[in-house]
């Protein structure tokens, strides 16, 4: 039987990336492939909750304590010092014949993969969602190493390119960077693979009176950009809920802090980590889901469609390739506050166009479903075999 690992670095808390490699593993196994979730290293994070019916297994339980030593590199947010560690010693712990493939998440977790093809001879699949050279001006412009950028971005495509020629194909969420991967690599074969979701049996039409914002908050996550749309809303009663886990404590109480200067602290509701049923739950109640940023894909908003609850983001990010902008949500320019402000204000004073919007959203959110996204895994796994 075939043997997939598919590899993680690590899961402070359960994002878009940790729902889609679990479930890939867990979907993958009722295909009758033998997949596990290898998690390089373990941290203190309950996800049991959601791995409980899966195989896992974390290689940090396997190293002695000098080989997993790591911490995040100063000024790198999303770069921890245990892609380099872990890809020096990677190949005492994954042997030829445990895996017959490795599905890989993340940029970064690729160098270890990389590692694991040279030394141990096991190919890898890139599953990316944004390249180093697309993180770097995103996420880092407005800090130190914005100085070092003349420097940094080529060697960010020098690492991109690296990653993708020796890939053995390149998996993304949407076709937001797939250009960018064909130039840096045009003989890399790309499967674009759309997430899928669990939609529920039937959606609340009524008593949905709160607005709400759900990802794995980071700096590159812009929260105060839901401080300034709240405080320009017209209803001044509405609650926004935060949910989803802090990266780091510093960035909420920073937000915290920008939501009193506004003066909107009391019409936010921060809930912080929520598990799956509470996260239906609130999604359920949510008038609409409002994201900042661009992202490759979004999985928060297919998730809040399969609640019934329309959503609003910025323009480019991927899962507004599966829905039509002004019939399930709206998709603006990333940053404009006018137009965010505008389209909120529109949904709250409408609450009959926001169910209708919901509705529409949830038959999309139906099309998608996890067997659906493994099957696709499936074909580029066998068109992977099939050509070695």
């Amino acid at each position: 039987m075939t043997k997939i690992g598919v590899m993680v670095g690590q899961m402070f808390s359960i994002g878009g990336v940790g729902i889609i490699a679990i479930e890939q593993v867990r979907n993958l196994n009722k295909l009758g492939f033998n997949a596990e979730l290898i998690l390089l290293k373990r941290i203190k994070y309950p996800i049991d909750q959601y791995t409980k019916d899966i195989p896992v297994r974390y290689i940090s339980d396997e190293m002695n304590f000098f080989e997993k030593i790591s911490f995040v590199i100063p000024f790198f947010s999303f770069f921890s010092l245990l892609y380099l560690t872990y890809s020096l010693y990677i190949q005492k712990y994954i042997k030829k014949e445990q895996y017959s493939v490795i599905v890989c998440h993340e940029t970064y977790t690729c160098f270890v993969a990389m590692a694991i093809k040279r030394k141990v001879g096991i190919p890898y699949l890139a599953f990316v969602y944004d390249p180093i050279s697309y993180i770097l001006p995103k996420v880092y412009s407005k800090s130190l190493l914005a100085a070092f950028f003349p420097l940094l971005i080529p060697l960010g495509k020098k690492l991109d390119q690296k990653i993708l020629r020796e890939s053995s194909g390149a998996m993304v969420c949407s076709g937001l960077h797939e250009k960018t991967i064909h130039d840096f690599s045009p003989k890399t074969k790309i499967y674009r693979i759309y997430p899928g979701c669990y939609p529920l049996s039937k959606i609340a039409e009524s008593g949905r009176n709160s607005i709400i914002s759900l990802t794995k908050w980071d700096v590159g996550k812009n929260p105060k950009f839901i401080i300034d749309i709240l405080s320009r809303i017209e209803n001044k009663e509405i609650k926004w809920v935060i949910a989803g886990n802090w990266a780091h404590e510093e960035l909420k109480k920073d937000f915290i802090r920008y939501a009193k200067e506004k003066g909107v602290l009391e019409r936010l509701k921060i809930v912080g980590r929520v598990s799956e049923e509470e996260k239906m739950k609130l999604l359920s109640k949510a008038r609409v889901l409002v994201h900042p940023i661009v992202e490759a894909f979004g999985m928060f908003a297919l998730e809040a469609a399969g609640c019934g609850c329309p959503f609003i983001v910025p323009n480019g990010s991927g899962v507004t390739e599966l829905f039509v902008n002004g019939k399930q949500g709206y998709f603006l320019p990333e940053g404009d506050l006018n137009s965010f402000v505008a389209k909120l204000n529109l949904l709250i004073n409408n609450e009959e166009k926001a169910i209708r919007m919901g509705q529409e959203a949830y038959g999309v959110a139906k099309k998608y479903s996890w067997e659906k996204h493994a099957g696709r895994v499936k074909n580029a796994l066998e068109d992977l075999f099939n050509h070695s």
